[in-house]
């Protein structure tokens, strides 16, 4: 039995610009890191019948399941909430002003 976590969510993390969903990300992926270090561990456990540990093998695996359909949520709302942070933001364009009043004058040198 092999479970694997793609390593796509922890660039999210290191890319993420809104520090408010990083923590429940990072919560969720040690979660799952939790869970997958004890789904390895579930076949050397001893006192349990080989069908007690197939169930839960199969809860764990559920819960992993679970708690990557979640993390999959969140990245996608981070990721909306910053396209739709970068279509708001106006643009910083520099107006140039003179204290002068130079309009309609025009500077010849000789």
């Amino acid at each position: 039995m092999s479970v694997t976590i793609q390593g796509n969510a922890s660039t999210a993390i290191l890319n993420n610009s809104a520090p408010e969903g990083t923590s429940k990300i990072a919560k969720i992926m040690r979660q799952i890191q939790v869970l997958t270090e004890k789904l390895g561990k579930i076949s050397s456990e001893e006192g349990m019948t080989p069908e007690q540990k197939k169930e839960m093998a199969a809860l764990v695996q559920k819960q992993i399941e679970s708690l990557r359909v979640q993390l999959e949520q969140l990245l996608r709302q981070q990721a909306e909430k910053q396209n739709k942070d970068a279509k708001v933001q106006p643009d910083n364009k520099v107006e140039r002003k003179d204290d002068t009043n130079t309009a309609g004058t025009i500077d010849i040198y000789v």
